[in-house]
């Protein structure tokens, strides 16, 4: 756990590597838990700032989420740490999307820069569809602003680049209101791999069954 500040931007990140469940902070290793196995494949949609099936959602966070990135594996600490680094305002982004797949040995999936609109940055062509869109001043450009019935989502129709057996998401976020029960503010969904907030503290899950 890590308390996060309301109204201020955080990076912050969650994966599984089919032993561990492992979180990030600001670029850092923060906690891991044990967490066997693979991910389940599914069809279900690809949700940003909320969680649901086909044609459904719920759950959403509440707050600004900006340059989400999907892996399709676990990253080391020091890949994740760079890939913090080169989105932070401190310094500048000077790579490009083809740079964070290098320096993520090619796992990325997909990177959504959310600069006004829900484009996939990669070459899978994972772009989103915004529900309710509403678009403010980001960390990087512009960010998806997210109130209570919001999302984007990103179809997955079959054979998808989001089938994996492991993943990491990392994503900044500002929350806005900590006021939610304990299984909503999601960041990042897909049916059981998830990255959500709760209240008043930081809890990052990737659940699988």
């Amino acid at each position: 756990t890590a308390v996060l500040a309301l109204n201020e931007w955080t990076h912050v990140g969650a994966g599984v590597d089919g032993t561990n469940e492992k979180h990030f902070v600001n670029g850092a290793f923060a906690e891991q838990d044990g967490c066997g196995g693979s991910l389940t494949i599914n069809d279900d949609d690809f949700m940003i700032g909320a969680r649901g099936g086909d044609g459904t959602h719920g759950s959403q966070f509440k707050g600004a989420v900006d340059e989400a990135m999907v892996f399709g594996s676990m990253l080391s600490d020091d890949e994740v740490q760079a890939i913090y680094v080169a989105t932070s305002v401190d310094e500048p982004p000077s790579i490009n999307v083809q740079d964070f797949a290098a320096m993520a040995s090619g796992k990325l999936v997909g990177y959504w820069k959310l600069d006004g609109n829900a484009i996939d940055e990669t070459a899978n062509g994972l772009n989103g569809s915004p529900v309710n869109e509403e678009w403010v001043d980001g960390f990087s450009g512009l960010a998806f602003y997210l109130s209570g019935d919001d999302t984007i989502r990103v179809v997955d129709g079959g054979s998808s680049p989001l089938d994996v057996d492991n993943v990491l998401m990392l994503a900044w976020i500002m929350p806005t209101d900590w006021a939610t029960v304990a299984d909503r503010g999601i960041i990042m969904n897909k049916s059981v791999a998830l990255l959500p907030v709760l209240p008043s503290f930081l809890s990052l899950g990737v659940c699988h069954g």
